[in-house]
């Protein structure tokens, strides 16, 4: 089960993004390569995206961003 604060947060994080970005954003909630976690950098949350192939974490904005050329 997803977490209430956590899709708060995510809806808080992604509220002025424009219309494209936000459905990259909205893709990645069901995409079975990614899991959108939240990390704390300097105790300020943030949403970064684990691939569940590799490990690797990249944070949400800039992989959203590389996506739409934007």
């Amino acid at each position: 089960m997803i977490d209430p604060q956590f899709v708060d947060f995510f809806e808080y994080t992604i509220q002025e993004w424009t219309p494209k970005q936000k459905m990259i954003a909205y893709d990645l909630i069901v995409d079975q390569t990614y899991q959108i976690i939240k990390v704390y950098v300097n105790k300020q949350p943030t949403l970064s995206l684990r691939n569940n192939q590799n490990g690797s974490v990249v944070e949400l904005y800039k992989h959203v961003k590389s996506k739409c050329n934007c």
